[in-house]
């Protein structure tokens, strides 16, 4: 299914929540804008890399990125200067907030993309 015209933010999307989703949306053919206070985080996905391990992940960034389907900033208010200033026609259906998520054993979580 192909929803070129419609963007969604995702609000924590660079962590273990928010990038699995992210990059799912993306997949599926949204535009996805990913807002994150964590800078090294959001730096490394603008790179093509994953900032913690997550299975099948580093792959589907780097398709969505040459696709163009996913926009980075740390900075809140830039969500709605995204929606505003793209040069595409975009419908904001409305952010998706990701909280965190409790780490296991050694301060490591772990989960998959499995489409």
């Amino acid at each position: 299914m192909k929803n070129n015209n419609l963007t969604i933010g995702v609000v924590g999307g660079a962590g273990h929540v928010g990038l699995p989703l992210s990059l799912l949306l993306a997949k599926t053919g949204f535009k996805v804008h990913i807002i994150d206070i964590n800078t090294d985080a959001i730096g490394k996905l603008k790179q093509g890399d994953i900032p913690f391990l997550e299975e099948g992940a580093e792959e589907l960034l780097k398709e969505e990125l040459q696709k163009d389907n996913l926009g980075f900033s740390f900075l809140y208010f830039s969500l709605l200067e995204y929606f505003f200033n793209t040069s595409a026609p975009s419908l904001y259906l409305g952010g998706v907030s990701c909280g965190g998520i409790p780490a296991g054993p050694g301060g490591l979580s772990y989960s998959s993309i499995r489409s």
